[in-house]
């Protein structure tokens, strides 16, 4: 008869089975930590959609409210064109009714911008005279920059472009409105430049810029760069 000694042999089988104690306790915590987080995303998620929805019904509502005064005021408008004698008058009459379409199609902008985050906007390209773009944004910001003191200009363009035109004037006016704003009593140019079979259209201003760094933020909604 012989007896060895098992007592290295215990300990490590009673290590081994502490060890698989501890994984399991670990496995469970993190289960229940996973658990805890897709919950908490669930809600996250949820309170999204729920805020994103209340959005585009303020947004429907509230567009809709400013619509019926606008429309009602063009009314106005358009019968001070058909009444009025001198030119003046008249000339006056166009640049308010072109104002006010101006300002329907910002109202319009809010619902597009709606439906694009619900993804229910689509883009409808076509083919067009850059140029017809160019003079309405060059008639609706040149009575800005009288009122601002801005040297406002387009420059000429017999190119054409495929693209939506609704949604790249509302592009244009962006840039133009930030560059009106910060170049006050500035100069601010609008024009186009052929880029290959690309078009480039450039808003030039002598305001203060934007650092490389922070170039990005301009495509956030509500940011300004410059605080």
């Amino acid at each position: 008869m012989s007896f060895s000694d098992i007592t290295v042999f215990r300990q490590a089988e009673r290590a081994l089975k502490d060890a698989n104690v501890t994984l399991e306790e670990r496995v469970h915590e993190r289960t229940r930590e996973l658990e805890d987080l897709n919950q908490k995303l669930m809600q996250a998620n949820q309170r999204s959609e729920m805020e994103s929805q209340s959005k585009s019904r303020f947004l429907a509502a509230v567009s809709h409210d400013l619509m019926q005064p606008l429309n009602a005021a063009r009314l106005f408008t358009s019968s001070l064109t058909e009444v009025a004698q001198d030119a003046q008058t008249k000339q006056v009459a166009s640049h308010i009714e072109n104002a006010m379409h101006a300002a329907e199609s910002l109202i319009s902008d809010l619902l597009d911008i709606s439906r694009l985050e619900s993804g229910k906007l689509e883009s409808k390209p076509e083919p067009f005279a850059i140029q017809k773009l160019l003079s309405n944004l060059d008639a609706e910001f040149g009575v800005i920059a009288e009122e601002q003191e801005i040297h406002f200009s387009t420059v000429p363009s017999s190119l054409y472009v495929n693209s939506d035109i609704k949604l790249l004037r509302r592009v244009i006016q962006n840039f133009l409105t930030n560059a009106f704003r910060y170049s006050p009593k500035g100069r601010v140019v609008l024009g186009v430049r052929r880029a290959g079979d690309e078009v480039q259209i450039q808003v030039w201003d002598n305001g203060v810029g934007v650092e490389p760094s922070k170039q990005q933020l301009i495509f956030e909604e509500f940011t300004r760069t410059n605080l």
